[in-house]
C-alpha cells in the first residue's frame, strides 16, 4: 500500500452547504491504498460522508510517481504524510464552479 493522489470532480448532495451554492467543484484527494480501484472506492466513501457525490476521477497515480515528475507544494506533502499515518482520505481545497456549463 502507498499514498495515491487524484483529481475528483464532485457535486454537493442535499444538505451540503460547503460549496456555498456552487454547483460543483474539483478537489485533489489522497488515499492510502494499493491500486486505482481501491483509490476510487475509498475516496467515494469519504466524499459521501461529507455529503458529496464523486462525478469523475482524473490523473490517479501513486503520490511517489507524481512527485517524481512534478514539484508539489508543501501542503500536498503534508496531506500525503497525514494520509499514510492515519490511513484516512485527505482532501485538499475545493475549487468551486458556480455553473454547470
Amino acid at each position: 500500500m502507498e499514498v495515491w493522489i487524484g483529481m475528483v470532480e464532485v457535486s454537493p448532495l442535499p444538505g451540503n452547504t460547503i460549496l456555498g451554492g456552487g454547483k460543483g467543484a474539483f478537489v485533489n484527494a489522497f488515499a492510502f491504498v494499493s491500486n486505482p480501484q481501491e483509490y476510487e472506492e475509498a475516496v467515494k466513501a469519504a466524499l459521501e460522508e461529507a455529503l458529496f457525490l464523486a462525478i469523475d476521477f482524473q490523473d490517479i497515480e501513486p503520490f511517489s510517481e507524481r512527485t517524481a515528475t512534478q514539484d508539489l507544494s508543501e501542503e500536498f506533502h503534508e496531506l500525503a504524510d497525514w494520509t499514510k499515518l492515519t490511513g484516512e482520505v485527505a482532501l485538499d481545497d475545493f475549487h468551486v464552479y458556480k455553473n454547470l456549463d
